[in-house]
């Protein structure tokens, strides 16, 4: 099974969405269907049966507009859900800075939480709990997309290549991942905005 990992297309990136509402632009269906035909064109060995999507709005339209256009099945899967930074979601970037001082994943203990979101050991735990279940579901047939979240992408990528994870080693934006999960092999694009 090879599964293609990817981020949700175009939100709004002024806010900290965290486990918010936050939906896709206007544009962002666009961006949906133009991020699809791209990797089917650079990737035309895949044979997409399934989408598996973060439950998230802006995972969850993108994965929606995705499955529409292949005409697969859509499972959604809470466990994808980006790094919960509880009441820290919501508000623009300079307000997050301003109230919840280093308190990025990146700089955070692993034991931390604020307020009430989730640690980066609880994040991280929950992550590959997730994943672990995907790639032995026996449901899972043929190729796959999984939409999700950028901090859920880094995840992924430790557990495919053997790393060990840790939330100081964010220091790229992952925008993809394209794992064979029975021979290991991934490819990724730590590309910025």
């Amino acid at each position: 099974m090879k599964l293609l990992v990817l981020r949700h297309a175009k939100t709004d990136e002024n806010i900290v969405a965290g486990w918010t509402d936050t939906p896709l632009l206007p544009e962002g269906s666009a961006h949906a269907r133009t991020i699809l035909h791209t990797f089917l064109t650079k990737y035309p060995e895949l044979k997409i049966s399934q989408i598996i999507s973060s439950d998230l709005p802006r995972a969850k339209q993108t994965a929606e507009i995705m499955a529409e256009e292949l005409g697969v099945p859509l499972i959604l899967n809470e466990g994808f859900r980006g790094f919960n930074i509880g009441s820290g979601a919501g508000v623009t970037q300079n307000e997050f800075l301003r109230t919840h001082p280093g308190q990025y994943i990146k700089f955070m203990r692993p034991d931390e939480s604020i307020d009430d979101g989730e640690t980066p050991n609880h994040f991280y735990h929950r992550v590959a709990r997730a994943f672990r279940e995907l790639v032995h579901n026996p449901d899972i047939t043929g190729d796959a997309i999984l939409v999700t979240h950028r901090s859920v992408l880094e995840v992924i990528y430790t557990l495919v290549n053997h790393i060990q994870w840790s939330n100081q080693m964010y220091y790229y934006e992952m925008e993809f991942l394209l794992a064979d999960i029975k021979t290991k092999n991934t490819t990724d694009n730590a590309a910025t905005k």
